[in-house]
């Protein structure tokens, strides 16, 4: 049985509306069935704090990394139809998609490891939707006569009747970014992103009372001279990290400007400037950091693929619209899976 760590909010039901305590229930009966199929050495991680968008789940490997869940309690019977991008037809004629929205979480939690916990970043990251309300049985039947719903699909989503003994598979196939370094030797600075992501609330729910246990992951005794001595070796750390981050951002934009027009497909070797070009099928703003947040569908020879671009809030581009085709000039980010923007220009269909 996997660990549980965070909270999950069973309890003062009663005075939440319908809708909120069906959306409740379904999270805690997902977090039960996680803990039940995955093996011991799994953290099943409740409502972390990772951003401004914090998820419902993020479940921790030691052999296959990190994956963000997102919990929806829908039933399938006001549900008019299912696309192949992860979005729902509603019979009232709105638009939801889920799938979206757990990227966003995915993306925070990149960026929160990427900037504090540099050691983590070399394992695999991704991501799924789970419809506790109803059963893949039922989306085939309700997508039937329409798209036919793709292996990228399937990847990112799980159903009712797919929270059993495949859990684990099925965690580890839905993967974004994968570079195959397990984090077993990691496990102390594993412990310390979990008391951060938790607000250092450590508890594992036992199943069988539904009551809170510790599982023994305990904060450090407080020590005033330990403490300023860490917090000086921090800010020099810090301090020299902006230093390198300063010059190598003013190399790079020197070379953008002596060579922007020569760089295309042909010489990413030597430098991963690229040219991407595709339709825009989500759009994020973070007005905490400025930057812009991009899904792109790129379509090759029929094959539809789907990218994730940031543009920086120093880069000007023009007003971008969900739905149409844009030419992304762009660098590859392998480390994050991910391309930073430097110029936008709209395609004309």
């Amino acid at each position: 049985m996997a660990k549980l760590v965070g909270e999950v909010n069973n309890d003062s039901f009663l005075s939440k509306s319908q809708n909120i305590v069906k959306g409740q229930i379904g999270e805690f009966e997902t977090g039960k069935l996680l803990c039940k199929y995955l093996p011991e050495d799994c953290y099943v991680i409740a409502h972390p704090t990772i951003g401004k968008y914090d998820p419902d789940f993020i479940i921790y490997s030691p052999k296959w990394g990190f994956r963000i869940i997102e919990v929806k309690n829908w039933s399938i019977d006001p549900i008019k139809n299912i696309h192949n991008d992860g979005s729902m037809e509603w019979k009232n004629n709105e638009i939801t998609n889920p799938l979206y929205q757990v990227k966003l979480h995915y993306q925070e939690l990149i960026e929160l490891i990427q900037s504090n916990y540099p050691s983590l970043i070399n394992t695999s990251f991704g991501y799924l939707v789970v419809h506790y309300g109803f059963s893949r049985h039922e989306v085939l039947r309700k997508s039937s006569g329409s798209e036919s719903l793709s292996e990228q699909f399937w990847k990112h989503h799980l159903f009712s009747d797919q929270l059993n003994e495949s859990l684990e598979h099925s965690l580890q196939k839905a993967f974004k970014s994968k570079r195959g370094f397990g984090l077993s030797q990691r496990k102390a600075e594993i412990e310390k992103f979990i008391n951060r992501i938790t607000n250092n609330k450590l508890y594992s729910m036992n199943m069988k009372n539904e009551k809170t246990v510790d599982i023994g992951l305990h904060k450090e005794e407080y020590n005033p001279r330990i403490e300023n001595f860490r917090f000086i070796s921090r800010f020099i750390g810090i301090l020299i990290i902006l230093l390198l981050g300063a010059w190598i951002i003013s190399v790079t934009l020197t070379n953008i400007g002596a060579n922007s027009e020569e760089y295309h497909y042909a010489n990413t070797s030597n430098n991963p400037l690229i040219v991407i070009e595709g339709k825009v099928s989500g759009f994020n703003y973070n007005k905490k950091n400025g930057n812009k947040y991009i899904t792109l569908l790129i379509d090759e020879n029929n094959n539809v693929t789907e990218e994730y671009l940031m543009i920086p809030k120093s880069t000007k581009v023009p007003y971008i619209n969900v739905g149409q085709k844009y030419s992304f000039t762009a660098y590859f980010l392998g480390a994050v899976d991910s391309f930073i923007v430097t110029s936008v220009s709209h395609l004309t269909e």
